[in-house]
C-alpha cells in the first residue's frame, strides 16, 4: 500500500494507475478462491483486493474494478476531482 500511496501523490489531476493481477472485489471473494485452489494457493503471496484499496484511498481517490475472469481483474485508481 505504501507504493500505491506514493504513486497517487504523484498523479496529475487526470492521472490513472492501472493494476492487473490475480485480484478480487472483496476479501470474501479472495478467500473463496484460496479455498477453491487450495492445492496451488501461495499464502505467502499478496493478491490485491479492491475493497482494501478503496477503503484506504476513499478520501482522495476513486477505485474502480473490471473483472477479467473469475480470479483476475484490472483496478483503476484515479484522483477525486
Amino acid at each position: 500500500m505504501a507504493l500505491i500511496r506514493t504513486m497517487t501523490k504523484r498523479l496529475s489531476a487526470h492521472g490513472l494507475i492501472l493494476i492487473g493481477d490475480v485480484m478480487t472485489q472483496t476479501h470474501q471473494d479472495m478467500r473463496t478462491l484460496a479455498d477453491r485452489y487450495e492445492a496451488m494457493w501461495d499464502e505467502k503471496e499478496h493478491y490485491p483486493v479492491v475493497e482494501h484499496f478503496h477503503n484506504a484511498l476513499a478520501a482522495t481517490h476513486r477505485c474502480a474494478f473490471k473483472r477479467v475472469s473469475h480470479c483476475s481483474g484490472i483496478m483503476h485508481i484515479t484522483p477525486m476531482r
